[in-house]
């Protein structure tokens, strides 16, 4: 059965990749690449940054000063393959700054630019974006992570370029950082080695964020940086990346504020539903131990990542790096952080696009639904079953309000519930401007365009984003970063708390405050995040017997697709 799920995939997948006719970004994306050189002549002062690893030269463009590719930790090559992360040594060597460091290893996808960039095991690399006025000293700092389900994404893909946020912002540093992904960053090894010596290789890539963080508390001062005032901000698994690092007694004090778009602890595994990655690994290699995995050449990693990445993992519940009861841990850890939390209306129709389109997405849902359901207790299945019958709208849509609500906005209002108890700075917005893209509606990263000021980047939409939208979105966000609290002098933002839910509807260039919205369709189902839905469809059966038509009248469909997609590439 998985195999016919399998073949459906790479099917789908394919056709997807195809049918996007991605030639144009791929050569962009290759071009951009390049290495910094160490700097053997003279160069210029202005332009030069000291670290404690190396003294880091970069460019400069429209007032902002740029350094790419900085590294801030070991690279996790050779014996550090599949390592915790090593902090950077101490370096007094001049280097470029000029060029992105490579991408993490990954599958090449149309959706995810930073996949065409240059791969490698060695990717632990940062940007900083500075203004290039000297005088600006003690600014804050916003980081960002980026998404990409665990498996994908990069700092060189051009949504999040943070040169044009700095140029409407000089009063803000922007930094990206770069991680593991795949079988590189989250994979459970503790199978293979018995000795415990890679305990921590399902949650590598937050580790490696830990020490990204690290890196920006030593020097970003340096760039006219403050270390004290470091937001911390991811969309998608980058806001669960962001999530987690929140309750992580290793990155304890590394941050004063987190922004949380469209993601939550929910966007997390069991150690049961990592353990399928894990087996595939060990049957595409042959591998019998650790040391056959290590003497694999990056390369063959490449290939082996691109076979497996429809199983990418996300990170694990361990109960070694991370708790396995994160909301408790929500409600019992001592981080007291300013929390600007929020989703999307239409979150789960982002993957309308990434299977195929609407007729992949139609036969995926009630599939991945009736697996999910199929694993609750009586009474949450019945509650489940309850909340899709009720409704009038397709089926399709009906199933979709119910990922919307339990993989993203339950989960964030119960993480917003526990840091309100603690902070008084927690806010919570609601977005539903929407993209232009036919059934794409405010899905998941629809914001991103806005938020970073990257106007041009119409990944959700037909054209250019609209500025003025851009512009007070920004401007709510930057008040955050810079105070804790994002109200404007138009716009009043009330804080979240337990009793009031408070939230932020962001909509048609307008903003509006609800208090408790949608509270029936959130209590009928706000015992659901026990279970920890994150859209996970590795489990799936295809039990459904309708699922073998399907599947042939689909086969025989995008099969003539591909072909006429090929000529019309080509």
């Amino acid at each position: 059965m998985r195999i016919i799920k399998t073949l459906i995939f790479i099917c789908l997948a394919c056709f997807t990749k195809l049918a996007l006719c991605a030639n144009d970004d791929k050569t962009y994306m290759k071009n951009l690449y390049g290495v910094n050189e160490i700097v053997t002549g003279e160069y210029a002062d202005s332009l030069a940054v000291t670290c404690h690893n190396g003294v880091f030269v970069g460019t400069q463009q429209n007032g902002v000063r740029i350094y790419k590719g900085i590294p801030y930790a070991q690279q996790p090559v050779g014996n550090l393959r599949w390592r915790p992360t090593q902090e950077a040594l101490p370096d007094t060597t001049v280097r470029q700054a000029f060029y992105f460091g490579k991408s993490p290893i990954q599958t090449e996808w149309a959706s995810e630019l930073a996949s065409y960039y240059e791969q490698g095991e060695d990717c632990l690399y940062l940007n900083v974006w500075t203004h290039a006025n000297d005088t600006l000293k003690n600014l804050p700092v916003v980081v960002f992570i980026h998404g990409g389900s665990y498996g994908w994404g990069g700092t060189s893909d051009p949504l999040y370029d943070g040169q044009n946020f700095v140029e409407a912002h000089p009063d803000v540093i922007f930094v990206s950082i770069g991680y593991r992904t795949g079988i590189m960053g989250f994979i459970d090894l503790w199978a293979v080695d018995s000795v415990g010596d890679y305990k921590e290789s399902c949650n590598l890539g937050l580790l490696d964020q830990v020490e990204a963080l690290k890196w920006i508390q030593k020097n970003i001062a340096a760039f006219g940086g403050d270390p004290t005032n470091v937001t911390l901000c991811g969309q998608g698994s980058g806001a669960g990346c962001v999530s987690l690092l929140t309750i992580m007694e290793q990155a304890r004090g590394l941050m004063r504020r987190v922004i949380i778009e469209s993601g939550s602890v929910a966007l997390t595994y069991s150690k049961l539903e990592c353990q399928p990655l894990t087996k595939l690994l060990l049957k595409e290699t042959k591998a019998t131990c650790m040391d056959d995995l290590l003497k694999l050449s990056t390369e063959e990693l490449k290939k082996i990542n691109e076979n497996l990445n429809g199983y990418a993992n996300y990170p694990m519940r361990d109960g070694f790096v991370l708790p396995e009861d994160l909301y408790g841990a929500y409600e019992t850890t001592e981080t007291n952080v300013d929390m600007l939390i929020g989703t999307n209306a239409d979150e789960f129709r982002y993957w309308i696009t990434e299977v195929g389109g609407m007729a992949a997405y139609k036969m995926m849902l009630p599939i991945l639904f009736s697996n999910n359901t199929n694993s609750m207790q009586d009474i949450d299945r019945k509650i489940s079953d309850e909340f899709i019958n009720r409704r009038k709208t397709k089926k399709v849509w009906r199933i979709t309000d119910y990922y919307n609500d339990v993989v993203y906005r339950i989960p964030a209002t119960n993480q917003a519930i526990a840091n309100a108890k603690k902070n008084s700075n927690t806010y919570m917005y609601y977005w539903t401007y929407p993209s232009t893209k036919k059934n794409l509606k405010a899905c998941q990263g629809v914001e991103l365009p806005f938020v970073l000021n990257n106007l041009d980047q119409n990944v959700f939409d037909e054209e250019v984003v609209d500025s003025s939208m851009a512009n007070m979105v920004q401007s709510l966000w930057i008040n955050f970063i810079k105070t804790g609290n994002p109200s404007t002098d138009n716009i009043a933002w009330e804080p979240f708390t337990e009793k009031s839910r408070h939230t932020m509807y962001i909509q048609d260039k307008e903003c509006k405050m609800v208090k408790d919205p949608q509270a029936a369709q959130r209590k009928r189902l706000e015992s659901l995040p026990q279970y920890y839905l994150n859209g996970n469809d590795n489990a799936n059966t295809l039990r459904m017997p309708w699922i073998y038509k399907v599947a042939a009248t689909s086969a025989a469909i995008i099969g003539v697709g591909v072909v006429v997609t090929l000529i019309i590439c080509l």
